[in-house]
């Protein structure tokens, strides 16, 4: 059955590609990229690690660092409506997670002193999934700060942004913070299996919180390897968030992994404020809690050693109330509603840390 037949709300938004369009390639210096770095010409599409260095820690993370997830730009405008062009470099098609995680792009907006507001998404066709495009109607022609977030679980070879020729674009404000927060984990982390892009937890501080971030989660690929340190060591950071517990294949090796990946962390950032985030099940096990108390025991040792900067939020108790039943998939990877209780749970240390 094609539902689209039936219900004409769930046909895929048609792109209004009019003389009144003019499209600006991506990137562009209107228009601010963020989590992810452009094409080249040996690698041509976008992607959060360049390969020669993401092949140094596993096959894995060599794939996918191609996902985008993570991956936004930011512009101002008072065009009435925002165009997407885009080219698909790989989709990623799993019965748990709805398409438009992998398959597109949401977008936000904001008016001066007011907040973000989801506006819409665009999405390519399960039949055409290399090529994504559609147009937004955003309303009246008044100034609006827009993000548009990339697919968590797929692949971005260009992208346009189309706009009404007679508005005007420019870059959008600064984030409050002048380096981004570095999120390093499993599955959860890269998204999945929230139902679009701009609902991970993370994604979702960053629009209340006017929060910069950088993606590094890899599903199945994040076992605190030391390649992967010397990655993270390498970036410029205002604060760490590292969560790895899940891909960890046993309580063991974490216990062996877990504390001496933080010191190798603290050599090159002394004062960089860590969130130690355990992995979050409505439905704890004795492993699970084994677990919890091997990262809370790092996170007791940096205290004991004077460490000020170290935050430790316990995942067995995100999603300790009443709605517990209603947060993942597959109990393992949160929903939508999932993910807003992570980011509830994130948002007074992100708060503390940012908000002076």
């Amino acid at each position: 059955m094609d539902i689209k037949k039936i219900d004409k709300n769930y046909h895929t938004l048609e792109l209004q590609n009019t003389e009144n369009t003019c499209f600006y390639t991506v990137p562009n210096n209107n228009i601010n990229l963020y989590g992810v770095i452009p094409p080249t010409k040996e690698e041509p599409y976008f992607k959060r690690l360049p390969k020669n260095k993401a092949s140094k820690v596993s096959q894995n993370v060599e794939t996918l660092v191609k996902h985008t997830s993570g991956g936004r730009i930011r512009f101002k405008t008072n065009s009435d409506f925002l165009s997407i062009k885009a080219i698909l470099h790989e989709t990623c098609k799993v019965p748990h997670m709805a398409s438009t995680n992998s398959l597109g792009f949401d977008i936000y907006t904001k008016k001066e002193g007011d907040s973000y507001r989801y506006a819409s998404i665009v999405f390519a066709d399960f039949e055409k999934t290399e090529k994504c495009e559609g147009t937004v109607f955003l309303g009246e022609c008044e100034t609006r700060e827009i993000t548009v977030n990339f697919p968590c679980y797929g692949g971005v070879k260009n992208i346009e942004i189309g706009l009404n020729k007679n508005a005007f674009i420019k870059p959008a404000d600064n984030y409050l913070n002048k380096e981004p927060v570095l999120v390093y984990g499993s599955s959860i982390t890269q998204g999945g299996c929230a139902s679009r892009p701009g609902n991970t937890y993370i994604a979702s501080l960053s629009k209340l919180l006017n929060l910069d971030f950088y993606n590094l989660g890899f599903s199945g690929g994040c076992l605190a390897e030391p390649e992967m340190l010397n990655i993270i060591n390498s970036f410029k950071m205002s604060a760490f968030v590292f969560d790895y517990d899940h891909n960890a294949p046993t309580a063991e090796y974490l216990n062996n992994t877990h504390e001496k990946f933080f010191k190798g962390f603290r050599e090159v950032n002394p004062t960089v404020p860590v969130i130690f985030l355990t992995a979050p099940y409505a439905h704890k096990t004795e492993e699970d809690t084994e677990r919890r108390n091997i990262i809370y025991k790092t996170y007791k040792n940096a205290l004991n050693n004077n460490d000020k900067n170290v935050y430790f939020i316990d995942g067995l108790e995100i999603f300790n109330d009443e709605f517990k039943d209603n947060v993942s998939v597959d109990e393992i990877h949160p929903n939508d509603l999932g993910f807003y209780f992570m980011a509830k749970a994130l948002k007074p240390i992100f708060k503390k840390i940012f908000i002076k």
